[in-house]
């Protein structure tokens, strides 16, 4: 079953960075931050596989990691991997089983129950490219794939939209993160699955802290260097 994680969202102002929040303009009635009234957000991971659907167990044969303090580190075992069926990968049994995420059926069913619980948005994990280097989770799983179903199957109702959660990658850069961008609007700029903002779509950045907030600037600030501000890949974040 799928898990739900219920955030009030910072938008493309990346605050916590030092970057002032964009301000919205006059033609807005209400500022974009006001037009969040009464969304939900749940954040919805694309990384499980199945032996009927990909092949192979992904994720729910995740290795067991160590503690990140060394003395609770020496109480546990760790190192081995989870054995599903039975032993999976995850603090609750999935209803389900240990679905695949490339399941259309899972999708339509996760959606549904998104719906039934009053849910706006689901935040959709996604690790970059597939063409791109080093675009995968650290199981080795790229979602982009897995991405062009759930956006297909969201379009098929007209309630629940999404939105993008954009993963830290290995070599990730304000660079490399523009070409992100650019991939997904090229892709999915027209689809009425996406949640807009003001005009736009909206993206979750995980681990943003890991870029320092001066080359964020040069994305982000309205007069940075490589500003996708007033153009069409511009989004809220």
């Amino acid at each position: 079953m799928w898990s739900a994680v219920w955030v009030l969202v910072l938008l493309w102002g990346l605050r916590g960075s030092g970057i002032a929040a964009e301000q919205a303009g006059p033609a807005s009635a209400v500022p974009w931050q006001q037009q969040l009234t009464g969304e939900v957000f749940a954040f919805y991971y694309l990384w499980y596989g199945d032996i009927a659907t990909d092949g192979r167990y992904q994720h729910w044969d995740h290795e067991v990691l160590p503690h990140w303090n060394s003395k609770e580190r020496e109480k546990y075992p760790h190192g081995h991997r989870f054995q599903p069926p039975n032993n999976v990968h995850s603090p609750y049994y999935p209803l389900r089983g240990p679905y695949s995420s490339s399941d259309p059926k899972v999708i339509r069913q996760h959606i549904q129950e998104m719906l039934d619980a009053n849910i706006t948005a689901m935040v959709v994990s996604w690790w970059g490219p597939e063409w791109r280097s080093g675009t995968h989770d650290t199981q080795g799983v790229n979602t982009d794939k897995v991405l062009q179903l759930v956006v297909h199957e969201v379009e098929q109702q007209q309630q629940l939209k999404i939105a993008f959660h954009l993963e830290p990658y290995e070599g990730r850069t304000v660079a490399t993160i523009r070409e992100d961008i650019h991939h997904l609007m090229e892709r999915y700029n027209k689809s009425t699955a996406l949640l807009h903002v003001g005009g736009k779509p909206v993206y979750f950045m995980y681990d943003s802290y890991r870029i320092p907030r001066q080359e964020w600037a040069d994305m982000l600030a309205p007069n940075g260097a490589n500003t996708v501000r007033g153009t069409e890949w511009d989004g809220r974040c």
